[in-house]
C-alpha cells in the first residue's frame, strides 16, 4: 500500500520526493531483483515497477528525460547480460535465473 501511495504521489509533489530519490531507488530495486530463494509477492513488483517509472519525474523538467533513459539503458543493459548468461548456460544449473526480467515484465 505506501508503494502505491508513493508512486501516485511522486509524480503530483516530484519536488518534495527529490531528497528521497536514492533510497526509494534502492527500495524498488530491492523488490524487483526477486532475490532468490525468497519469492516477492507478484502485487510488490508490479507497485514498485510502477514506483520507479515515476521517480524521473523528480529531476525536473530538463533532467526528467534524461533520467528516464538512464533508468530504461540500465533496465535494457540488464536484460542483455541475463540474456547472455542464460546462452552460456551460468546460472541454470542451481535453478537460479536472472532476477533481471521482473523489472521487464512487472506491468506499468
Amino acid at each position: 500500500m505506501s508503494l502505491a501511495t508513493l508512486a501516485h504521489m511522486v509524480p503530483l509533489y516530484p519536488s518534495l520526493h527529490r531528497q528521497l530519490v536514492s533510497q526509494i531507488t534502492a527500495l524498488c530495486l530491492e523488490n524487483l531483483q526477486a532475490s532468490f530463494p525468497v519469492p516477492v509477492p507478484p502485487e510488490r513488483i508490479a507497485l514498485s515497477a510502477q514506483l520507479l517509472a515515476a521517480l524521473h519525474l523528480t529531476d525536473g523538467k530538463v533532467g526528467a528525460a534524461v533520467a528516464w533513459r538512464v533508468l530504461v539503458d540500465d533496465a535494457v543493459g540488464s536484460a542483455w547480460e541475463c540474456l547472455r548468461e542464460m546462452g552460456r548456460g551460468k546460472g541454470t544449473s542451481n535453478g537460479a535465473l536472472c532476477a533481471s526480467f521482473s523489472i521487464l515484465s512487472a506491468p506499468v
